[in-house]
């Protein structure tokens, strides 16, 4: 008996995943109920499909058993509702996130405690999209859970070659802001969705690298396998950070327990290191596509800047170099777009996109402001500090460039948290991916 308990106690969380075949019955039971909740929502008329993507359309997501013997979903749970012809994307492009709140109220009342993220696509959409990850994962990896089984042959079929490698600079700035949003947000009490989004911090910064090299690889299982066979200076396979990639690649493959985070503290201090690698990342990626000159280092807080490379100041300067670098047709592109769908929440001020029209796209815009509270935010601290007083300059920059300022915050004196919501706000708004 005493040796049953200890073997009992000694399970790993591995072991109280679930088997694939009862998997296979959650996840089922799991896209029925979405679907239901977005037809419902929607209505069934206007929806030609409702595609899953993301790890579990790729057979690569992470559940686990809680104590209460509940599934809990880790991973993304991510959805593409492709209207129809006759729908009025208009009407129906302010839903997503209150359809994504009744879904994910719905499913804890099924005893399915996650959060779900809808896009809404029209089918011209579709076969306009650009050569990115996001489209090919979309294609090759996409599953039609509702309507037309053949909505993904009107995405183009490109091939991994075509995927610019600029896109792994898109991977940093979503994934940023994703940790901004995630680990800082309400669910910064709840240790195992924590531990997944350091996890998915450093995976997904695998998945940049390998981009920047042209080596992208869309699977888990294949991308550390990819990662050894790189031979390139910033990151030798010898280097703490593949250590670390290959620590949580292990994690989101093959989960133990003994990685769980046991606090708050013990997060915020793998967040800081995870931070300081994206900070080196984006910069060497920015070198790598002339952005800067490709030996230049950060002057503050950079493990580099005692040589005697080229420097910039701090990431005001790369920020302006990455918007200066933007194309000024979607520049226009985008403000026109924003002009033309103007927020019903009131929040959209023509002064401000007359005025910042020229500096770059709103979509640009939310990532390089976003960036600048996430190099800057000083967690460490209580969060409601004034940013009157801590690092005012720097955040002066976010909030001149800010697309968008919500009515609530104009006339506040912000503190750290304030800043990080209305940067999550304008990401989600005009950038997520």
């Amino acid at each position: 008996m005493a040796e049953n308990k200890a073997a009992t106690e000694k399970t790993s969380l591995k072991d109280k995943f679930l088997n694939i075949k009862t998997y296979d019955f959650v996840v089922q039971d799991f896209l029925k109920n979405v679907c239901e909740v977005i037809v419902e929502n929607i209505s069934g008329q206007n929806i030609e499909s409702v595609i899953l993507i993301g790890s579990f359309s790729k057979g690569e997501g992470t559940v686990y058993i809680d104590r209460n013997n509940r599934p809990v979903f880790l991973s993304d749970s991510e959805f593409i509702v492709v209207l129809t012809k006759e729908a009025d994307y208009r009407m129906l492009r302010d839903k997503p996130n209150q359809i994504s709140i009744n879904v994910s109220r719905k499913l804890k009342e099924e005893e399915f405690d996650l959060e779900v993220d809808l896009s809404l696509f029209l089918e011209k959409s579709l076969t306009k999209m650009p050569p990115t990850a996001f489209t090919y994962e979309l294609k090759n990896y996409g599953k039609v859970v509702w309507g037309n089984r053949k909505i993904l042959d009107v995405v183009p079929d490109y091939k991994r070659d075509d995927i610019k490698k600029e896109e792994s600079m898109v991977v940093i700035f979503n994934r940023a802001l994703e940790q901004l949003k995630e680990i800082f947000g309400d669910k910064k009490g709840i240790m195992p969705t924590q531990t997944y989004q350091i996890c998915k911090g450093y995976v997904n910064l695998a998945s940049s690298i390998l981009i920047a090299e042209g080596k992208y690889e869309p699977l888990y299982k294949n991308m550390l396998a990819q990662m050894n066979r790189l031979d390139y200076t910033p990151i030798p396979s010898s280097s703490p950070l593949m250590e670390k990639i290959r620590k949580w690649m292990d994690f989101k493959l093959n989960p133990k327990e003994d990685l769980l985070f046991k606090s708050r503290k013990e997060v915020l201090k793998e967040w800081e290191k995870l931070r300081n690698y994206y900070k080196d990342i984006w910069l060497w990626e920015s070198g790598k596509f002339q952005i800067v000159h490709p030996s230049t280092s950060l002057r503050a807080g950079s493990r580099q800047s005692t040589d005697h490379r080229p420097q910039i100041a701090d990431y005001r300067e790369l920020a302006k170099l990455n918007l200066k670098r933007e194309r000024l047709k979607y520049k226009i592109k985008g403000w026109c777009k924003l002009i033309l769908y103007q927020e019903k929440s009131g929040n959209f001020s023509l002064f401000r996109a007359v005025r910042l029209i020229f500096k770059g796209s709103p979509k640009m815009l939310a990532w390089m402001c976003g960036m600048g509270v996430y190099v800057n935010y000083d967690c460490m601290v209580d969060s409601r500090q004034s940013i009157v007083h801590s690092k005012k300059k720097k955040m002066d920059f976010v909030l001149r460039h800010l697309p968008v300022i919500p009515r609530e915050y104009r006339k506040k004196k912000l503190d750290w948290n304030d800043l990080r919501e209305i940067v999550v706000y304008n990401w989600e708004k005009f950038a997520k991916k």
